[in-house]
C-alpha cells in the first residue's frame, strides 16, 4: 500500500508541477523524452493492477495470492514502479525549480558557446549581472542563450560595433572579432528589461532585432559546461 502512494504522488508531481510552472515546460527532460508515455503507461497499468487486486477485492487477493511467488514478483515489480515515479518526480522537481540540462544550437555565441555543447542552467539566481550568460525566450517556443550587455535605466550607445554604457566603452574579451557588427544604437534601457546580445556579434538575433528582454523572458543563468569535456566546468 506504502508503494503503490508513493508511485501515485510520485505521478502527482510529474504532470501537475509543471503545469503551474509552465515557463520550464520546454526544457522538461522527463515529458519530452520520447519513453515518458511508455513509463507512464506502464506504471500507471501496473499500480492500477495494485489498487484493484489489494484495495477493491482484498479478500479475493487473501485467497489468490497464497503462492509466496507470486506475491514476491508483485512487491518487486511495484518496487521498480514506486521507484522510478519517485525519480521521475525528483526529476522534475530539480528541473522547474533549480537546475536544467539544455543544448546549444547555433553560432551566435561563438567563441564563448559552440554547437551542441550541454550547458547546465540555473533558476536560483537572486538578479542578473551584465555579462551573464542567460537563455532567453524570444519566440513563443523558441530560447537562445545571449549575454546579458546592459541592466535597466543604463544609457546603451552602440557605434559601429562599440559598445558604450552610460558613455564608458565596455570591454568585450568575448566578443568574436572575426565576425564584428556595425550598428548604430542608442537607447535607454527601461526598467525591468535588459539589453542581450550574442558574441558572434555579425550573426545574432538577439535585442538589436528585437529589443531590450523583460526578466519574465529570462529563463535562467548558464553556469556550468557539461560537454564538450575539454571544455568542462564553471562558465564565469
Amino acid at each position: 500500500h506504502r508503494k503503490v502512494r508513493l508511485a501515485l504522488f510520485g505521478l502527482v508531481i510529474l504532470l501537475f508541477v509543471p503545469l503551474m510552472y509552465d515557463r520550464y515546460a520546454d526544457f522538461d527532460v522527463v515529458r519530452n523524452s520520447s519513453i515518458f508515455e511508455v513509463i507512464i503507461f506502464g506504471i500507471l497499468i501496473v499500480t492500477a493492477y495494485m489498487i484493484v487486486v489489494h484495495y477493491i477485492f482484498p479478500k479475493m487477493a487473501l485467497t489468490e495470492l497464497r503462492n509466496q511467488r507470486r506475491v514476491k514478483v508483485e512487491s518487486e515489480i511495484m518496487d521498480i514502479a514506486s521507484f522510478m515515479m519517485t525519480l521521475l518526480a525528483i526529476i522534475t522537481i530539480t528541473n522547474t525549480f533549480f537546475f536544467s540540462l539544455a543544448s546549444v544550437e547555433g553560432q551566435s555565441m561563438e567563441p564563448s558557446f559552440y554547437q551542441s555543447d550541454d550547458i547546465i542552467i540555473s533558476h536560483l539566481h537572486q538578479g542578473y549581472d551584465r555579462f551573464d550568460v542567460v537563455v532567453v525566450k524570444i519566440d513563443n517556443d523558441t530560447y537562445y542563450v545571449k549575454r546579458i550587455i546592459a541592466l535597466p535605466g543604463e544609457e546603451l550607445v552602440i557605434d559601429n560595433g562599440s559598445v558604450y554604457i552610460n558613455g564608458i566603452l565596455l570591454d568585450e574579451p568575448f566578443v568574436n572579432t572575426f565576425n564584428p557588427s556595425s550598428e548604430s544604437i542608442s537607447l535607454t534601457i527601461p526598467e525591468g528589461t535588459y539589453f542581450v546580445m550574442g558574441d558572434n556579434r555579425g550573426n545574432s538575433r538577439d535585442s538589436r532585432d528585437i529589443g531590450p528582454i523583460t526578466e519574465d523572458n529570462l529563463y535562467g543563468k548558464v553556469v556550468f559546461r557539461v560537454r564538450p569535456f575539454n571544455s568542462f566546468g564553471r562558465v564565469n
